[in-house]
Order: structure tokens, then sequence, then C-alpha cells
């Protein structure tokens, strides 16, 4: 049996490129009135959706199928993550570890578990007093930085207040971190976002402020790594305007930096001892 296939409206899922793993509805027949709301609510909440129509040649029998992202109607949608705790105490010396800081391109395939993501954000731009003050500084306290969290399941935003990540989208959006392989492979990329609307001055001075700010994050990273045994590498290698536009960012919001973070891949002859 063979069935005419036309796209109704454009089909954009997941990252736009590829078919995402979609859920589906089908109307045989006819869509009665009561359908087509249903579709029209679907349609408003917000991912790009595709509806096709099914039709035989020769019974001319109609289906019509609602495609939305997986989740849509599942209920398997990206969630708000709490973190545990930060743990604030211990770690290695100041001294040692700015002597052991450094570079780190290959990852292994362990994950960061959700206690160390939390230490690692908390150490990156947490808040660290009762006044809302962070650990590493910003001009004139203005806070202008966000701080995502991309991983294999999406994309977070981390809400240091809340000590929590906040979801962004439900794709795997790890490759558009960076224009090196790596970053692909890297469990965890942090992109550093700043907020100009927050800032004083032309864009000059607004670009000056927010790249050192977004330096004491990535040093923060640095040594919280090193103290960890954690890989890590900070890089300005980004594809800004797609990885922008994946993350739904406004047009005042700067992607700065982007920064890898994982267990280093340990070479042949060290896995074996």
């Amino acid at each position: 049996m063979r069935y005419r296939l036309t796209c109704l409206t454009p089909l954009l899922v997941g990252d736009g490129r590829k078919l995402s793993p979609i859920d589906y509805m089908v109307w045989k027949d006819h869509v009665n009135v009561l359908d087509q709301w249903r579709i029209f609510r679907l349609l408003a909440k917000g991912p790009p959706s595709a509806i096709l129509r099914m039709e035989h040649p020769m019974s001319k029998s109609l289906i019509a199928v609602l495609l939305v992202p997986l989740g849509l109607i599942s209920g398997q949608e990206l969630k708000p993550v709490a973190l545990p705790t930060p743990q604030t105490s211990g770690g290695k010396p100041l001294m040692q570890v700015l002597k052991e800081r450094k570079s780190v391109r290959d990852f292994g395939p362990e994950q960061i578990s959700r206690q160390m993501l939390s230490n690692l954000l908390w150490a990156a731009w947490g808040v660290n007093r009762e006044d809302g003050r962070r650990t590493a500084p910003s001009a004139s306290n203005r806070q202008e930085m966000d701080v995502y969290a991309i991983v294999a399941e999406g994309a977070y935003l981390y809400d240091a207040k809340g000590n929590a990540l906040k979801p962004v989208t439900q794709t795997d959006m790890r490759k558009l971190a960076g224009t090196q392989a790596y970053a692909a492979d890297a469990p965890v990329n942090l992109i550093f976002v700043a907020d100009t609307a927050k800032l004083g001055g032309d864009d000059a001075a607004r670009l000056a402020t927010a790249n050192a700010d977004t330096g004491f994050i990535a040093q923060n990273v640095y040594l919280f790594c090193a103290s960890e045994g954690l890989g890590t590498v900070v890089r300005g290698s980004v594809n800004r305007a797609d990885l922008g536009k994946a993350m739904n960012l406004r047009a005042e919001q700067r992607i700065i930096l982007a920064q890898s973070v994982g267990y280093p891949k340990q070479s042949p002859s060290a896995a074996a001892r």
C-alpha cells in the first residue's frame, strides 16, 4: 500500500538538522472540531512542530499526524534539577592547586556526579555570603554573568541563589559548545554568558567588563578542577551565533567563553596499572 506524504507545516524538531525522537497522535478519515482545537493548543506550547498529511491515492482516506518533540505529551521534558548542598570545605591547599593548574583537552567517559557538579558550579559562580555576593567578583557587584551547563541530557541555567539547574532545552548541544572535537565528548561544557543590559557604558566598555568578570569565573573552575582531579580547558572558539540561537538568548546576552570539564582520559599504560 502506498501513501502520498505532504508536510503541511515546517518540520523543525531537535536541532533543526535531524529528526528527534517523537510522539504522535493519529486521527483517521477526518479531524473533527474538538481534535482541531487540541492541535492548535499543542502547537501553541512553543517548540516547532509538524503536521503531516498521509493520503491513500485510491481510498482517499486521510490520516493526520501531529508530530511534537518527545516529552511534550509524555511528560518527559527536561525538568529543574535541585542540586545537593555544595561541599565548601576540604580540597587541596591553594599553592598546590596553583602548581597543578593546567588545561586538559582529552576527556574520559566517566560522568561527573551531581554532587561534584554542585561543587563545581558553586566554586565557579556560587553565593558565598549572606548578602548574595559570589565566589568571583563582578564590576560594582552587577552580577551580569550567567553560567550555563550543557550536558548530554540538554542545557541548563545555573541558579546560584536557588542552588539549582533551570532547564533551557532538551537537546545535546555539546557539539555547538566549541569548534574543537573534544567539546562534544566532555561530560560538561560551561557557557559563560554576559547580560550586557546590566552593564553601563558603551559596547566596548560593557564587553571589557564582561571579559574580565568571565576570566575570574574561569580561573575558579581551573582551580577547583586542579583540586578535585578533574580536567578542564577554557576557549573562545565557539560558534556564538548558532549556540546563542539554540540557547534562546536575547540580543543583549553575549556568549563570552566556554569551558569544558571532565575526568582526564587515561593513557593505556596508566589504565593498566
